[in-house]
């Protein structure tokens, strides 16, 4: 709910840039191109709530939304009206920032482990552990555990896709050469 909110409210903002070219004598161009976006995504919020369940969908809407809202930024920039402008920015840059959260979040996320170090998605970057700062990694279905010499452990729930049997020894193992290397 809060995503096809946050859609609205960004069709709206859209909305406002369109009625810009209401009160001018502008071509009927702008008219047809700024007005359809905005309505036609307040009415698949509204009436195709299913379709913004998908990430896909999400990102289409999100750079669209992005793009029309700079369109209005630069505009009134352009009319010397510099706090809307910058409302505008403010409000896209927001959008940006839920764009590349989401696609952080709800795509698919693998914890790597490398001979140098460990490399950690997290919510704003990729973070990287070396293994000299590692006291021990324990894996017990369906968790893995990473405990550091200070009593502080990071944990995050894993999927259970490897069947090969012995694979957590063999993990371990490696995790052991890697940290004593």
């Amino acid at each position: 709910m809060q995503s096809r909110a946050l859609h609205v409210m960004a069709a709206l903002f859209m909305l406002l840039y369109a009625l810009q070219y209401l009160n001018e004598e502008a071509s009927w161009l702008y008219i047809m191109m700024l007005f359809p976006p905005p309505i036609t995504i307040i009415a698949l919020v509204i009436f195709k709530r299913a379709l913004f369940e998908e990430l896909a969908n999400q990102r289409m809407f999100r750079i669209l939304e992005m793009g029309f809202l700079v369109m209005g930024s630069m505009h009134f920039l352009q009319q010397n009206n510099s706090m809307l402008a910058l409302l505008f920015l403010l409000v896209a840059f927001l959008i940006g920032l839920i764009f590349y959260m989401e696609s952080r979040l709800f795509s698919a996320q693998y914890i790597v482990f490398h001979k140098s170090h460990i490399e950690v998605p997290t919510l704003w970057r990729t973070r990287h552990i070396a293994w000299h700062t590692v006291n021990q990694v324990v894996i017990r279905r369906p968790y893995l555990t990473i405990l550091f010499p200070n009593e502080r452990y990071m944990q995050w729930p894993i999927a259970d896709t490897n069947n090969e049997a012995g694979f957590d020894e063999q993990f371990v193992t490696f995790c052991e050469e890697c940290r004593m290397a």
